[in-house]
């Protein structure tokens, strides 16, 4: 069709001012997607023989301006129809989903026990959060067969929900965050007896037979290309898993250096022509990865559902390791989530994945999370990969989320950023708190600005007082520049990008200038006030950081926003105390002190 202004390619849909059209899939089996030319975009749903032939649904619709509209509301409109066809083809509610305020709500991930939940629910109101994620960690050994931690919760799943009832008590909705297609190291699939249903990356057959003290594995194919890094080399004979050192790429094949009965199990003979199996360890070496082709996934589901209906009801899901699925990679990342989606009573009505195909449109409400940056690097991370995705994803009528943070030891200043940016876009942000101490310790002297900093920005935009013309100041980035950052190769985009790989001038140039801070306060009347700000380089030797800005309402006075990085420090300024107001926060005085001409602020 003749390309719109207006494209969505997460769920296929094109449209303009007056009429849209979405091709989407009607079952997890099918795919659709788009491929944008410079006049005309071709918008697709295919079935494919290694999924599904028979049974693969398309749906084609259109929608448009309702009598007595000049122009069409392309949210309302849209997402009209798509509850039409969600309904009649029985499909995850995600239109009516998306209507939810809580789309907005940014969250708390950690790991509460009955201990320290109500620490936790302290720091999430204290920073602003809406939602407190909690992690499988917190209650479990780990994805698998999820084994209650009962030193922590003696009496299992019935204390997972008494502590998620306080959670939801004080005011917090609940999140869970949940890996759920692999199985942790030390849970029963993997140990003392591996599961046959673990994905092997390749298969083999043993040359000859080996006694249990072989240490070197002969079999039938070139091993070539297997991987050789540290916690993943790991090969699978039976009920036995071997760890290799390396392998050799020519007659005779063979895997060297073995050390048998690995992770727990029992070393074994095993005779010839028993397979031999590569195992998909993965990238993080703590999981072990399912096969899906097999009923593996169905029984973590399961067994899911049953944490989710007795420990719940959950406002909230995150679907973490969504990437990490064999091919073909777009049904097996939707079809593992929905394994787990249609067995819940009461679905979340939210939901983030790490990565999602078009079917997961329907039930991931929300762009995923990207793994946070250095400390560091989060403002320029936030600026060069979510930033740029939150544009992409908005005619979707989706949200990117601007996490996660990790810790709580950034300036004011980049979560000032990051806020900003968010909100331009009227995305979510996300706090990874690991540790209480992030929190309650001195190592980051300028917490408590961070703190107010945070919560002012996540009070303002869950109250909706970040407005339209809020949203359109924030918006500094050309559409050029807006592009689709994956999960899975966000690290070696943010790798290449940092080095401005593949740019042009104009976009390296753009890019770069787009580091325009804004500063949100609350000014003497009492409203959000939003103004851009200017850095002043090296103030007191690069110790104390500055922004200087001019109000609409003030234009001929000139502010200055400041804070010591680290230790206290006075500075000496050369104007009179009589020309200098001291503020903290806006609007409340401070006397200054002055030395002769020279004023001296305790910063």
């Amino acid at each position: 069709m003749t390309r719109t202004p207006h494209l969505g390619p997460w769920i296929n849909v094109a449209y303009d001012d007056r009429f849209g059209v979405c091709l989407c899939a009607g079952n997890v089996q099918t795919n659709a997607g788009m491929n944008p030319r410079a006049k005309h975009v071709e918008m697709k749903a295919i079935a494919e023989r290694e999924v599904a032939l028979n049974g693969t649904v398309a749906v084609l619709f259109g929608f448009t301006r309702r009598p007595g509209q000049d122009y069409l509301d392309p949210a309302s409109d849209f997402l009209d129809a798509m509850e039409i066809v969600e309904r009649d083809y029985a499909l995850p509610p995600g239109a009516r989903l998306r209507r939810l305020p809580i789309q907005t709500d940014s969250y708390l991930d950690c790991a509460p026990d009955l201990q320290t939940v109500d620490q936790y629910i302290d720091v999430a109101r204290r920073l602003g959060f809406r939602i407190l994620m909690v992690e499988w960690a917190a209650f479990s050994s780990g994805p698998g067969h999820f084994r209650i931690d009962l030193d922590k919760f003696p009496n299992g799943l019935a204390d997972v929900k008494r502590m998620n009832d306080r959670i939801r008590a004080a005011g917090l909705k609940v999140g869970l965050h949940l890996h759920y297609n692999k199985a942790v190291r030390t849970d029963r699939y993997v140990t003392p007896v591996p599961d046959p249903r673990l994905h092997k990356l390749r298969r083999f057959k043993l040359a000859g037979p080996i006694d249990v003290k072989a240490d070197t594995i002969t079999v039938d194919g070139c091993p070539e290309g297997a991987t050789l890094t540290d916690q993943r080399r790991v090969i699978q004979v039976g009920n036995e898993l071997i760890e290799y050192t390396n392998y050799t790429a020519k007659v005779p094949y063979q895997f060297t250096g073995c050390k048998r009965g690995c992770l727990g199990t029992k070393a074994a003979a095993h005779q010839a022509g028993d397979e031999v199996g590569l195992l998909d360890v993965d990238e993080w070496p703590l999981f072990i990865r399912y096969d899906q082709d097999t009923d593996i996934q169905p029984e973590t589901a399961r067994r899911i559902a049953e944490i989710y209906q007795t420990s719940g009801p959950y406002d909230m899901v995150y679907f973490d390791g969504a990437e990490d699925v064999h091919w073909p990679f777009w049904y097996h990342v939707s079809q593992a989530q929905y394994a787990c989606f249609k067995l819940w009573k009461e679905p979340p009505v939210a939901a983030e994945a790490a990565c999602s195909f078009h079917f997961g449109w329907h039930m991931n409400t929300r762009g995923n999370a990207y793994d946070a940056a250095a400390n560091s690097q989060v403002a320029e991370f936030a600026r060069r990969i979510p930033a740029r995705m939150a544009p992409y994803t908005a005619p979707d009528f989706s949200r990117i989320n601007f996490g996660w943070l990790a810790k709580m030891r950034h300036q004011p200043d980049t979560l000032e950023y990051v806020c900003s940016q968010a909100a331009a876009w009227d995305c979510p942000i996300s706090l990874m708190l690991t540790e209480l101490g992030d929190v309650y310790s001195a190592k980051n002297p300028r917490l408590e600005d961070g703190i107010q900093v945070l919560k002012l920005w996540l009070d303002a935009m869950a109250d909706r007082n970040i407005t339209a013309e809020h949203r359109q100041m924030l918006r500094t980035m050309s559409p050029s520049l807006y592009r689709y950052v994956s999960c899975r190769v966000q690290d070696e985009w943010f790798a290449g990008v940092r080095t401005e790989k593949g740019l042009t001038e104009a976009s390296r140039a753009e890019l770069l200038s787009l580091g325009r801070q804004h500063h949100l306060f609350i000014n003497e009347a009492g409203k959000h006030e939003l103004v851009p700000i200017d850095p002043v380089p090296a103030v007191a030797g690069g110790s104390v950081k500055a922004y200087t800005f001019q109000r609409t309402a003030d234009p001929e006075t000139t502010y200055v926003l400041l804070w010591a990085t680290n230790d206290p420090v006075q500075l000496r300024l050369h104007v009179p105390a009589e020309r200098v107001a001291l503020m903290r926060p806006f609007g409340r005085r401070l006397a200054a002190e002055s030395a002769g001409a020279v004023t001296l602020v305790e910063v």
